[in-house]
């Protein structure tokens, strides 16, 4: 964990999502697409962009950069 390499896949619609940055930091949490298995949400994405308790940083950090550090630029 000190290592700064643990992260956890966060759900668009889960209502304590704000609990978790606060409690891990915003590098830690990446956003889980469900892609492209069946039962995945369509526009979650959207849902995160659309939320009013995350940061514009927050956001932009699980949406694409925690991404790009987890698996590596292309």
């Amino acid at each position: 964990m000190k290592s700064g390499r643990i992260f956890i896949a966060a759900e668009a619609d889960d209502k304590l999502l704000h609990n978790l940055f606060a409690l891990l930091g915003e590098d830690q949490l990446l956003f889980s697409s469900d892609f492209p298995h069946g039962e995945g949400r369509e526009n979650a994405a959207l849902e995160i962009l659309e939320r009013k308790d995350l940061s514009q940083t927050q956001k932009k950090k699980l949406l694409y950069d925690n991404t790009v550090r987890f698996f590596g630029a292309p």
